[in-house]
């Protein structure tokens, strides 16, 4: 799922990012399921010779090349460059193991796409919906190592009279890592919106 802003978002960092040199590029794109729009049509006008694009999604669907879900995924260690995942993180039961899912897929200097909505988003349980993030918490989740934030930016759909989209760009620093205590424990005190109450 990917609204106008976000396409926006994730081509704007890329774009910023890779250049013409860059030949080959392995893509993950997490919730790929096209409901409202993909990044994956925007990814590719990027001038990439070689690009590998995998759409991971919990139900088939168009834009879904492989049907699983994130939070559980065991495989594809160190595999992608490009980890993107568009207003989904909202909808996954445990959001710390999907970014730990999502950070391992990663190569060394691997970049992390995420998009997601701010408290004052209505509900949208499709199929679930039960998170709120802040700039704040985004910024903190990623701002940690093995991570380095390359951006962060609040924008997107207004509602309430308050932009209500978000987003982050953060870079996996290190390569291999065989203990993910250490960043696991900096994401479990992280304290984000979680129920309707604090949604609306």
């Amino acid at each position: 799922m990917c609204n106008k802003w976000c396409n926006d978002f994730v081509f704007d960092v890329l774009s910023g990012i890779i250049v013409k040199s860059v030949k080959t590029i392995s893509v993950l794109e997490v919730g790929s399921r096209n409901v409202n729009g993909s990044p994956r049509d925007m990814i590719a006008k990027l001038p990439i010779q070689d690009l590998n694009y995998i759409g991971l999604d919990l139900e088939d669907g168009p834009g879904v090349d492989v049907v699983e879900n994130i939070e559980t995924l065991s495989y594809w260690d160190n595999a992608f460059d490009v980890v993107v995942c568009t207003e989904t993180i909202e909808h996954v039961h445990d959001w710390r193991k999907a970014i730990i899912s999502m950070a391992k897929v990663l190569r060394t200097n691997g970049l992390i796409i995420l998009t997601t909505c701010a408290p004052g988003f209505e509900y949208h349980p499709y199929p679930e919906d039960n998170w709120r993030f802040t700039l704040g918490n985004l910024s903190n989740i990623f701002n940690h190592e093995p991570f380095v934030v390359e951006c962060a930016k609040l924008g997107g759909e207004l509602r309430r009279d308050r932009p209500n989209g978000l987003g982050v760009a953060a870079c996996r620093l290190y390569g291999q890592l065989n203990d993910w205590t250490r960043y696991l424990d900096h994401i479990d005190v992280m304290d984000v919106h979680k129920n309707i109450d604090q949604i609306e």
